[in-house]
């Protein structure tokens, strides 16, 4: 019996070691993967070289162009590379980031750039309608593999960063960058057209004048949106031919939106048609008083509208 019970202490002990060695093991075996998870966020650290030259231009651009524009009162200063989409989560997580109520937009008139400004959401009167433009917004822009860059603004005394989202072609969505633009004065002289109208059941000329209303650039340059309306008169001679006038128009307005709006004032002796126009980005809005024959703008962030009226006679334009 003695033996047995000996026997069984042993066993006992062997046991408690057993077990104090593999718990030595395990905690071991995670300090490895601790250190190892340390190393690999090493590995995956970003920094500038890692964006597109296309990127790139379009940052240093937009930077540039920001505070020649609108760096009176906020100030753009630098960016830096911070990581990439590698997951749902993460583009789930960097969406709300982007949306939260501590986050920046630009706010005040886009002609008067000396008094644009930023302010946060929470600061926003209309803040709910906002928000759901821009998460509508990136639910359709942001994917994985694309990469977050840190943008730092000075705004006074205060510092603050927004977030940024690029690609290999460029920039993504950026909550300051994307909710400007760059207005171009429109065309002071409309340009001609003319073709044989081979519909009309006599020879007629169509004498036409197309009209650029409003042009807008994205901060790096290049064209975000135009409209353009062109007025026909069709002409016998010096006669006009009221029941064959027409006009058209187009209007686009990237990542944003727009309206615009043509009708016919006048049919003779000249084609006379008057238009109304409006483009917002995200964080504004659109809309059309068809009783007042006007296109109004919102919200905040950049928005521009106008209108006016123009013709075109057999042989010149009004």
């Amino acid at each position: 019996m003695k033996m047995t019970a000996f026997k069984l202490l042993a066993w006992h002990i062997s046991v408690i070691l057993f077990m104090m060695l593999s718990i030595s093991s395990c905690n071991q075996a995670n300090e490895l993967l601790s250190t190892k998870s340390v190393v690999d966020q090493k590995k995956q650290s970003f920094n500038n070289e890692d964006l597109s030259r296309i990127t790139k231009n379009q940052l240093d651009q937009s930077i540039q162009n920001w505070n020649q524009y609108f760096g009176a009162q906020v100030r753009a200063i630098d960016y830096n590379v911070t990581g990439m989409i590698n997951s749902e989560d993460e583009m789930t997580r960097l969406k709300n980031e982007i949306i939260s109520l501590d986050a920046w937009i630009p706010s005040g008139p886009l002609y008067k750039p000396e008094q644009v400004t930023a302010i946060m959401f929470r600061e926003y009167a209309d803040q709910i309608k906002a928000i759901e433009s821009v998460s509508n917004l990136l639910d359709t822009t942001l994917a994985v593999g694309q990469q977050v860059v840190q943008i730092n603004w000075r705004k006074g005394a205060t510092q603050f960063s927004s977030i940024c989202i690029v690609g290999e072609e460029g920039i993504v969505y950026d909550n300051m960058l994307t909710n400007v633009a760059i207005m171009e004065e429109p065309d002071e002289e409309p340009e001609f057209v003319e073709y044989k109208d081979s519909n009309a059941k006599i020879s007629l000329t169509a004498y036409g004048w197309v009209m650029t209303v409003y042009h807008a650039k994205w901060l790096w340059g290049q064209t975000r949106g135009k409209g353009k309306v062109t007025v026909y008169a069709y002409c016998n001679g010096s006669s006009i031919s009221t029941a064959h006038n027409t006009y058209n128009t187009s209007a686009y307005f990237s990542v944003g939106s727009c309206l615009l709006k043509a009708r016919t004032i006048q049919n003779s002796p000249c084609h006379k048609v008057q238009h109304t126009w409006g483009w917002a980005t995200p964080t504004g809005s659109v809309s059309f008083d068809s009783n007042k024959f006007k296109v109004n703008v919102g919200g905040v962030g950049s928005k521009g509208n106008g209108g006016g009226t123009f013709g075109a006679c057999c042989g010149h334009y009004i």
